[in-house]
């Protein structure tokens, strides 16, 4: 919205979680609160000391999907949080874009700011999605005239783990239709 300039299409993979009046699930939103957060971090490290995308679970996707996941996504999912700053970079967002209550505020994108988007936006966001409902979804997509929305039935808040085929090639439509080059 600030470099409009800079982009010639969105393409929105699962809820943001800072747009009107989604709210993040409990899990993250008590992972705004300093101290309490590192604590719940420590005690979710000491559980996940193998290579599981348990985690996943509570983003809304299915035990079969996590379960038929390749084997190399849960051992970067499980090498990514043990990068060295993997655990300050996660909390210190957690505090800034959340509260216990829901999205911070002061970040939040509104009815006015979505008017405004000029240019193409296709909306991908799961049945299962934590973040907010399908009908929320479809009204922030009604404020953005050159929009479009798909709800991915039984898809979580990364629709395209449960729905790869569908979002790929629901994506690659959108770029055709937009003549959006890859790369330009």
């Amino acid at each position: 919205m600030d470099r409009p300039k800079r982009v010639s299409a969105l393409i929105l993979l699962g809820f943001p979680g800072n747009i009107m009046n989604t709210c993040p699930p409990l899990a993250l939103r008590l992972l705004s609160i300093p101290v309490l957060n590192s604590l719940l971090y420590q005690l979710v490290a000491s559980k996940n000391k193998e290579k599981s995308l348990g985690g996943l679970k509570i983003m809304g996707h299915s035990e079969e999907t996590l379960r038929n996941l390749p084997k190399a996504m849960a051992d970067c999912y499980y090498y990514f949080q043990k990068l060295p700053n993997y655990k300050i970079s996660s909390l210190s967002m957690m505090e800034k874009i959340n509260r216990p209550w829901g999205s911070n505020p002061v970040i939040q994108i509104n009815e006015e700011q979505l008017r405004s988007i000029i240019h193409p936006v296709m909306y991908l966001w799961g049945t299962n999605d934590p973040f907010d409902s399908i009908e929320l979804g479809r009204r922030i997509a009604g404020y953005v005239n050159n929009s479009e929305f798909h709800a991915m039935q039984n898809a979580g808040h990364l629709p395209w783990l449960d729905k790869t085929h569908e979002c790929g090639r629901l994506v690659i439509d959108f770029l055709n239709k937009n003549e959006i080059v890859a790369g330009s």
